[in-house]
């Protein structure tokens, strides 16, 4: 199996290639998250976090009685954001396996989280430009785009998608992980918000 390194490296330079090896290859769930998944999914919440706080670093001056509840407030919403990205492909992998049979594609789950955990790396790849905000919400749009082409190129070789029914899986599976994506970062904006009102000094 080639390293973290090399396989991010021909996932932008041959990923037909890439994902003849992935769909080929014998691996397991936990595998591919403990190996994968959690390791590239922390690079945007590290990156996030550390763009937020030099934001706020510069802004201390008129902050400076806030800056410990900011700090607080700004860790909590990174370690729930990487929660939910791995929560994402958790959920989007399921629904993937149980909506393949209606697209003639193969309902297999380890196959199907290949699918979401490699696809989306571009995107967590990206969040590593979130440590200067503006860049990376374009660097991070950007990488989304460049997923769903990834996306494309999975279905055939790793869920044996009939080539005439790639393209609608790949728009369903884009709209579902649209949603699911915006519900998540809906949760999280309200516990975020909540711990923020609770935190908040009473004058």
């Amino acid at each position: 199996m080639n390293s973290i390194f090399q396989r991010i490296q021909l996932m932008f330079t041959n990923p037909r290639e890439l994902w003849a090896q992935i769909a080929g290859e014998a691996t397991s769930i936990n595998s591919l998250y403990l190996g994968w998944v959690v390791w590239l999914a922390a690079v945007p919440a590290v990156a996030g976090l550390l763009g937020s706080l030099w934001w706020v670093g510069r802004m201390s001056g008129m902050l400076k009685p806030y800056m410990l509840m900011g700090t607080g407030i700004l860790v909590t919403s990174a370690i729930l954001s990487y929660v939910t990205g791995i929560a994402l492909v958790v959920l989007l992998s399921g629904i993937i396996k149980a909506l393949s049979p209606s697209f003639q594609c193969s309902a297999d789950l380890v196959q199907a989280t290949k699918t979401v955990a490699y696809a989306i790396a571009p995107i967590w790849i990206a969040g590593v430009l979130l440590i200067i905000p503006p860049l990376g919400a374009i660097a991070i749009l950007l990488a989304a785009i460049y997923a769903v082409y990834l996306l494309y190129l999975a279905l055939p070789q790793t869920l044996q998608c009939p080539a005439d029914k790639s393209i609608a899986f790949t728009a369903v599976i884009v709209v579902i992980a649209l949603v699911i994506n915006f519900i998540l970062k809906m949760i999280v904006g309200s516990l975020v918000f909540a711990g923020t009102s609770l935190s908040t000094p009473m004058f």
